[in-house]
C-alpha cells in the first residue's frame, strides 16, 4: 500500500532544500546494478556440517519454469536505462560486451542464451535453470542461490559477457584462472547441477560424510577446524566451495571479516532470505490436509508460513501484529511531542504500520519497533524507503548534527544544506574520518550498490567511499582519486581499495586489489600494478 506524505504539514523544513541537495551532480557517474544486502538474515542456526538437507537439494519440482521466470523478474526488472553509462563502459572496456537494447541494459531475467558464449538468442535463463533442475533432479532454488552467491547475476543490473561465461563459478578455483572449456551461462548452470547431482547420488566427493578438516580461507595460515559433515548435500557444497566461515565471518552477516570465506555462509543466508530457509524433510500433512505422500516425494511442500494445528492454537494467545503495533505506537506517541495532533488511525503499509500526525509519522514493524520520523529527514527518507528500510531510532543530536538511523543507513540534517543520506556500508568509515568534518567534504549522492563484484560506493565532494564484502570500506580522495577515476575506478585493472591513504618512507600511497597508486605533490600520481 502506498502512503502519500502531507508535505504542507512539514513546512518548517523546506522541500525546496531537499530537492536542491538531492540533485547534486555525482563526481563520477558510475550508477550501476542492484542493491546488495548489508544486513544478514539470522545465522543463529548455521551448522557447518549441515548447511542444506538432502531433501531440500533434491526438490527438483520446487518451482515451475514460470515461477522461476517470475522470481527472476521480481528480483531484477532490467530497468537500467543509462545509455551514457553503456557507451562509457564499452569505450573503456573494448574486450567486454554489455547487451543494451530497446533503451535499457538487458539483464538475466530478459536475456537469451545459446550454446557456448552465445548471448542474445536461444533459451531464457528460466528455461535453462528449470531444465537443468529436471535433468539432474536438483532444486532450482539451489541453482538460483548459487548464481547469486557466485556472481550476483540475479540482481545484476548491467551484466556482461564476462559475468555470464563464469555464471556459477564452475571451473573457477580461488587459486587459478577459470577454465575456458566451462565458459557460457548454459554450460555453467548444467555443470553445477551435474556436480551436485553426482555427490547427492553417492558419487565422488573430497569431503565425504563424517569428520573433515575444512579451512576458513584459501590461505592455510588462516586455519580451519574439523567439521562433521552430516549429509551428502552439504558434502556437495564443500566440493563446490571448499571453505567454511569462521566465527568472525558468521558474526559479520553478509559482511566481511579477517580470514573470512563467504560462499557457503552466503548460500545459507540467501536461501533463508529468498526461500524461507532450509527444510530438513517434507512437512507432515495434518489431519484434513490435501497433501499426499506422492506430492511430498515430488518435492512439493506446504507453503511458507503454514503451521500445524498445535501451532495455530498457540498463535491465538499471542498479540497480532496490528495489536502490538497499536501498543508500541501509543508509547512512542507519548514521547514524540513534536509531532502534534494525530491525523489518522493506525494504517497498514509494506509489512508494517504507521500513524499520521500534524508534523510527521510514527512507523512500526515487528523487527524495528515504533519510531517517529518528521521534517526534512522524513521527506528524504520517503524517496529512499525501499533502500533504507524502516527507522531504528528517533532523531539523534551529536557532534555530527541531527541525524536518524534506519535499517540500511542514516539520514543527516543541517539547516544550511538540508537532509542527506549515507549508506550503512559507508557510514562507519565516514565517521572514522571525522564525519561532517572529514576531508571528503559534502555528500553528492545517496550511494549505490551493485557495482563490479557486488560492491557499493557513496560519492562525496573530494572522493568516494567504496565497499565490498571482500575488501571492506575504504575512502579514495584527492589526487589519488582522480588517478583512480582515469584508471576506470573499480571496473579498471586496480579493482577496489584495500586501504586508506598510507604515509610512510615511500611517501603517500594507497593500496588496491591489484596494485597501488603513489602520490607526490611535485610529480603527481603514479600507478604500480601488482606483479
Amino acid at each position: 500500500m502506498t502512503r502519500r506524505i502531507n508535505y504542507r504539514a512539514i513546512g518548517f523544513r523546506s522541500l525546496a532544500i531537499f530537492v536542491a541537495v538531492f540533485l547534486f551532480t555525482v563526481m563520477v557517474n558510475v550508477s550501476r546494478k542492484d542493491e546488495v544486502k548489508v544486513e544478514a538474515a539470522s545465522l543463529a542456526k548455521f551448522d557447518a556440517g549441515n548447511i542444506i538437507s538432502d531433501y531440500q537439494m533434491g526438490r527438483y519440482k520446487a518451482m515451475t519454469e514460470a515461477e522461476i521466470q517470475k522470481f527472476l523478474t521480481s528480483k531484477n526488472s532490467c530497468d537500467n536505462k543509462d545509455e551514457a553509462l553503456y557507451k562509457s563502459l564499452s569505450e573503456k572496456n573494448p574486450n567486454i560486451k554489455w547487451h543494451f537494447e530497446d533503451g535499457h541494459f538487458v539483464c538475466l531475467s530478459e536475456e537469451l542464451f545459446g550454446d557456448g558464449e552465445v548471448i542474445g538468442k536461444g533459451e531464457t535463463a528460466a528455461h535453462i535453470i528449470w531444465q537443468a533442475a529436471q535433468d539432474y533432479k536438483i532444486n532450482p532454488q539451489v541453482l538460483l542461490v548459487l548464481l547469486q552467491k557466485e556472481t550476483g547475476l540475479i540482481t545484476d543490473k548491467i551484466p556482461n559477457n564476462s559475468d555470464y561465461r563464469k555464471a556459477t563459478g564452475y571451473g573457477c578455483p580461488d587459486t587459478a584462472p577459470c577454465s575456458e572449456k566451462y565458459y557460457g551461462f548454459k554450460n555453467q548452470v548444467r555443470k553445477a547441477a551435474a556436480l551436485f547431482a553426482e555427490v547427492l547420488g553417492g558419487g565422488w566427493t573430497n569431503y565425504p560424510l563424517g569428520k573433515n578438516y575444512i579451512q576458513y580461507n584459501p590461505s592455510a595460515s588462516c586455519g580451519g577446524s574439523v567439521v562433521e559433515i552430516k549429509n551428502l548435500a552439504t558434502s556437495a557444497l564443500y566440493r563446490y566451495t571448499p571453505y567454511q566461515p569462521n566465527a568472525a565471518a558468521l558474526a559479520a552477516g553478509y559482511g566481511s571479516a579477517t580470514c573470512g570465506a563467504y560462499g557457503n555462509r552466503n548460500f545459507y543466508l540467501y536461501f533463508q532470505d529468498w526461500f524461507g530457509g532450509i527444510l530438513d524433510e517434507a512437512p507432515v500433512a495434518t489431519a484434513g490436509a490435501a497433501a499426499s505422500a506422492d506430492s511430498a516425494a515430488e518435492g512439493n511442500v506446504a507453503p511458507k508460513g503454514a503451521t500445524s494445528t498445535t501451532e495455530e492454537k498457540a498463535e491465538t494467545v499471542k498479540l497480532s501484529a496490528e495489536e502490538q503495533a497499536k501498543i508500541d505506537i501509543a508509547a512512542r506517541e507519548k514521547e514524540a511531542t513534536v509531532l502534534g495532533k494525530a491525523k489518522s488511525q493506525i494504517k497498514k503499509m509494506d509489512g508494517g504500520y504507521y500513524k499520521e500526525f500534524e508534523q510527521g509519522y510514527i512507523y512500526w514493524t515487528e523487527k524495528t519497533g515504533a519510531w517517529d520520523v518528521s521534517g526534512g529527514i522524513l521527506i528524504m527518507w520517503d524517496t529512499l524507503r525501499k533502500e533504507f528500510g524502516y527507522p531504528t531510532s528517533s532523531e539523534i543530536v551529536d557532534k555530527n548534527g541531527v541525524h536518524q538511523t534506519f535499517e540500511n543507513g542514516s539520514i543527516y540534517w543541517d539547516v544550511r544544506t538540508g537532509a542527506w543520506p549515507i549508506r550503512k556500508f559507508a557510514e562507519a568509515k565516514w565517521l572514522e574520518l571525522g564525519g561532517v568534518k572529514s576531508k571528503l567534504g559534502k555528500f553528492l549522492n545517496s550511494g549505490k550498490c551493485g557495482l563490479a563484484n557486488g560492491g557499493c560506493y557513496q560519492a562525496f565532494e573530494t572522493g568516494n567511499i567504496y565497499w565490498t564484502e571482500k575488501t571492506g570500506a575504504y575512502d579514495v580522495s584527492g589526487g589519488i582519486f582522480l588517478t583512480y577515476v582515469k584508471e576506470g575506478t573499480e571496473w579498471g585493472t586496480l579493482g577496489y581499495p584495500t586501504s586508506s591513504e598510507i604515509v610512510d618512507k615511500n611517501g603517500v600511497h594507497q593500496t588496491f586489489e591489484n596494485g597501488s597508486i603513489y602520490w607526490d605533490v611535485k610529480t603527481g600520481a603514479k600507478v604500480k600494478l601488482a606483479s
